[in-house]
């Protein structure tokens, strides 16, 4: 899930510093763990694994977006800062979860 998150956080800084061909490559590997994470903490995750689907949903987007329109990336900008968010609540949920069953 860190991997996850830190792959979100370097997503936007791509986009934000318009080095959109390091943003293709960043959300290519958002896409792929992102799978692997979801089913590997699907119970841990529980409804909050909605969370982790739109993220999925919403890193596509950017992909298609990020090869569509690469001069305007304000919208780019605010999707990947959603996701960066949904990362770090996901994160802070999973860690939580793994702390209560470690005590």
């Amino acid at each position: 899930m860190k991997r996850l998150e830190r792959l979100a956080a370097d997503l936007l800084t791509a986009i934000e510093t318009e080095q959109y061909g390091l943003a293709s490559h960043q959300a290519r590997d958002f896409i792929s763990d992102c799978l692997d994470v979801r089913e590997h903490h699907r119970e841990r995750l529980g409804t909050d694994g909605g969370k982790l689907e739109m993220a999925f949903v919403l890193v596509r987007a950017i992909s298609k977006r990020n090869a569509e329109v690469r001069s305007q990336p304000a919208s780019l900008i605010e999707t990947a800062q959603r996701v960066v968010g949904d990362m770090g609540s996901l994160s802070g949920i999973l860690s939580r979860s793994i702390d209560e069953e470690e005590q």
